[in-house]
């Protein structure tokens, strides 16, 4: 496994500035990042099956990265809290 490829994934899923520099040119920014040219391709090809096939299916099992790109949905924010009931106090008899 790839440690630059997982450390480029990881810093595109959460810098809305990286995706902008990689959706207007993604060559330069992956070169910038070091990405070997296999680990290149890979991303060029935007198969999100191919990316867990490099990666095994269970080690990405857990994770989700969105990339929308230009004019594309936004990420989900964070869901509501839900909020406290008040729990009625009862009196102990003695």
């Amino acid at each position: 496994m790839s440690e630059k490829l997982t450390k480029f994934l990881i810093e595109l899923s959460k810098d809305p500035m990286k995706r902008q520099q990689f959706d207007s040119d993604p060559a330069a920014v992956m070169s910038a990042a070091g990405l070997n040219a296999a680990d290149q391709r890979l991303l060029l090809a935007k198969n999100p099956a191919l990316v867990r096939a490099r990666f095994g299916a269970e080690a990405l099992a857990h994770m989700t990265v969105q990339h929308p790109g230009p004019g594309g949905p936004k990420p989900p924010t964070k869901p509501p809290k839900k909020k406290k009931t008040a729990k009625k106090k009862t009196k102990k008899k003695k």
